[in-house]
């Protein structure tokens, strides 16, 4: 052989050679290395706890150190008997993370649970307020008083610095609905969204999607649907999003938003819905999951943007899932999960956790699948049974 043709060969190995690096180095790049973003979520049905850098995908366990409020000093020691049973129905974290109400039921575990949902007769009710950084508790009534005050409310937060508690009609039948309510415990007075209630109390209803309280609780928002005298079932309603200040220097009460937004563009079918949004850290973007897409809503300027739409259903009409949408803690990115059938098997179904990149054109990454379930979580801690 000749020894151009040797070096023909080496100049064609080279290529290949170069090429294989690009196609390999492409094949690694998940997401543009811009921050150290990290999301937190659930996985399987154990329900363990995660944490996965957006820009690595390194996976970690994640243990939430809050949840060892049964170790504190003055916390009841595990009282069961032969008769009875006891256990935190409820773990209710502060804003700020400093304090937890705990709610401690004491059930009849000679009854046969119920068909229902498996509960047992409940004997006694008990609360524990406890305060992190010295890991004591001690018996409290906060939010036995907002129960008491506003029966028909669930408290979703609760700052403990202002002693105030912040909720809304929420439950079996009920949904998640107006009023809004923020209970003062000091003072045992009640604030409450006025001219949107229940349907069946006269009043027509706006919705409160999951999400809807900003991270520093001075603001929250509802959504109308035109479910009022004039509401069409077929479809072509007026949709607002109405935005409320808590704080007194743009409110002195909740009878009416500071802002109206008209989102009647978000309906694209009679079925249609806001089932869940959430706030960047400036509170000035707003991220919103309907049934099949997601947007965002500029506080400032009022445009509204698409940012992701499923065009695939899965089984019982889910499309993804869309109670639950976060910000990256940069902002730079939109986490949610997916629902998709398995490639492998037509009948079962995957979920992937997706991210969606708010300065690189909107792209759309994969960060894990899997087929067990796959739930976003916070570090707020809140637990419910």
């Amino acid at each position: 052989m000749t020894r151009s043709f040797y070096k023909y060969i080496f100049i064609v190995l080279i290529a290949v050679f170069f090429v294989f690096l690009f196609w390999k180095s492409e094949r690694k790049e998940i997401i543009p290395q811009y921050s150290d973003d990290v999301v937190l979520f659930k996985k399987g049905l154990d329900g363990d706890s995660y944490q996965i850098d957006l820009i690595t995908s390194v996976l970690k366990p994640y243990k939430n150190d809050f949840e060892k409020i049964e170790s504190f000093s003055g916390f009841p020691a595990d009282k069961k008997t032969d008769k009875t049973d006891s256990f935190a129905s409820r773990i209710f974290y502060s804003k700020d993370k400093s304090q937890a109400i705990v709610t401690l039921l004491v059930v009849d575990s000679t009854a046969s649970p119920s068909e229902f949902d498996g509960s047992q007769p409940i004997i006694e009710k008990k609360e524990y307020l406890c305060i992190l950084s010295v890991k004591q508790c001690q018996p409290s009534d906060l939010l036995f008083s907002a129960e008491e005050a506003e029966k028909d409310i669930f408290w979703f937060h609760w700052d403990s610095s202002k002693g105030l508690f912040y909720g809304h009609s929420a439950g079996e039948g009920v949904g998640n609905s107006s009023p809004v309510v923020i209970f003062d415990a000091n003072k045992k007075t009640s604030q409450k969204t006025s001219g949107y209630g229940l349907e069946y109390y006269g009043e027509k209803r706006a919705e409160v999607p999951s999400g809807a309280f900003s991270p520093s609780l001075q603001k929250f928002i509802m959504i109308d649907e035109g479910r009022g005298e004039n509401w069409k079932p077929e479809g072509g309603n007026n949709w607002k999003l109405l935005l409320y200040y808590t704080n007194k220097e743009h409110s002195d009460n909740l009878s009416r938003p500071f802002h109206s937004f008209d989102i009647s563009s978000l309906e694209k079918d009679k079925y249609d819905g806001v089932s869940s949004v959430n706030w960047s850290a400036d509170e000035k973007l707003l991220a919103i999951g309907t049934d099949n897409r997601i947007y965002t809503l500029n506080l400032e300027t009022g445009q509204i943007s698409l940012k992701f739409e499923d065009k695939t259903k899965a089984k019982g009409g889910l499309y993804w899932d869309f109670n639950n949408l976060q910000f990256s803690p940069s902002n730079r990115f939109i986490v949610f999960v997916d629902y998709v059938y398995s490639a492998d098997d037509i009948n079962s179904q995957v979920q992937i956790l997706k991210a969606i990149d708010l300065k690189n054109s909107d792209k759309i990454y994969d960060i894990i699948s899997d087929q067990d379930l796959i739930e976003l979580i916070t570090k707020s801690g809140n637990i419910y049974d």
